[in-house]
């Protein structure tokens, strides 16, 4: 439903200002998400890696949006 919406606004704002979009805003943000870390205690050795204490971040999403004049 996002995507369709997205589209639709960028189709109307091309279709409105055939000579160019001026933004006024623009930035970006991450939402969602799940945070899981495993157990133990995280060793930084690269001969012989673990999972002992390493983190999965999973299930989110980003971003970007631009707001016109």
């Amino acid at each position: 439903m996002k995507k369709i919406l997205l589209f639709l606004t960028f189709l109307f704002l091309v279709s409105c200002n055939k000579d160019k979009i001026i933004i006024e805003k623009q930035g970006s943000f991450t939402f969602g998400g799940k945070f899981i870390k495993a157990s133990g205690e995280f060793e930084r050795d690269t001969l012989f890696p673990s999972s002992n204490g390493q983190t999965f971040h999973s299930d989110h999403g980003y971003t970007f949006y631009q707001i016109p004049e």
